[in-house]
């Protein structure tokens, strides 16, 4: 399961970026145990000699995992 929330979207021309929050639930290859990552990202897409958008660049970092309890 995977949630995006935008924060902010704006363009001018050809060019234009959205950057906002994430979150992904599910299971990591070769484990069994659900995880939650949550995080920001921005995109940044151009328009093409078609008119259509296509990401150019494109980023996402996890926030910290808090610590494991003791």
């Amino acid at each position: 399961e995977e949630v995006f929330t935008s924060i902010q979207t704006e363009g001018e021309d050809n060019q234009a970026f959205d950057r906002g929050t994430f979150s992904w639930k599910g299971t990591r290859p070769g484990a069994s145990d659900t995880v939650t990552e949550v995080g920001r990202y921005v995109v940044i897409v151009r328009r093409t000699a078609d008119g259509s958008w296509r990401v150019a660049v494109g980023m996402g970092n996890s926030d910290p995992r808090p610590p494991e309890p003791e």
